[in-house]
């Protein structure tokens, strides 16, 4: 199931939490990017529950704020 997340972060945060971002299983790449978001998310993962997990990882990362995701629809 691919998935994008637009992931908003803590002011001066962007580069540490797209680091860390990075390092979590089932992301393809993660970067800081410039409009509503502040950090870009390529995910990949299996189902809802696994997605869940991974956005579940993202409440532990120092300098995240919040998320938006855009799950892939199926047609």
């Amino acid at each position: 199931m691919k998935t994008c997340l637009l992931v908003k972060t803590k002011i001066g945060k962007q580069k540490n939490v797209s680091d860390q971002v990075s390092k979590i299983k089932g992301v393809k790449i993660a970067f800081p990017v410039y409009g509503r978001a502040d950090v870009a998310v390529n995910v990949d993962v299996k189902d809802t529950l696994e997605l869940r997990d991974l956005i579940f990882s993202l409440l532990k990362i120092d300098g995240y704020a919040s998320c938006e995701s855009l799950i892939e629809m199926e047609v």
